[in-house]
């Protein structure tokens, strides 16, 4: 069942040029309590310790923009970040991003949150 959920929101194939992974971390936490975090597209150091300060431009909506500001020690210092889905049924928050490492190096990411109940 897992390995389903995480796929289901995952529509796109990378391509020849393109590298693709995932990377699942369960939480032992409610799901609604998990989704009240990682809902706020405009808050996304609430539950990513490396941001320093996010700057969201206009109103919150599928579309809206944000530029992250990361902490010092890491390869990139600002990441620009596209809301593409937010799912409050399904749980899915999916973005996509432009991040510049080193100054001078542009990398493109996408990625999905994706919250699931476990059946016991």
């Amino acid at each position: 069942m897992e390995e389903e959920d995480v796929r289901r929101p995952h529509r796109q194939e990378a391509g020849d040029d393109h590298c693709s992974s995932t990377l699942v971390k369960h939480i032992k936490a409610p799901v609604h309590l998990v989704w009240s975090l990682v809902r706020r597209f405009d808050q996304p150091q609430k539950y990513k310790p490396f941001i320093g300060r996010c700057v969201v431009q206009g109103d919150v909506a599928i579309g809206s923009v944000r530029e992250v500001h990361v902490k010092s020690g890491l390869p990139a210092t600002t990441s620009t970040e596209r809301l593409e889905v937010l799912d409050a049924h399904e749980h899915v928050v999916s973005v996509s991003s432009a991040v510049i490492l080193f100054e001078y190096i542009m990398i493109s990411i996408h990625y999905n949150i994706i919250g699931s109940v476990a059946q016991w």
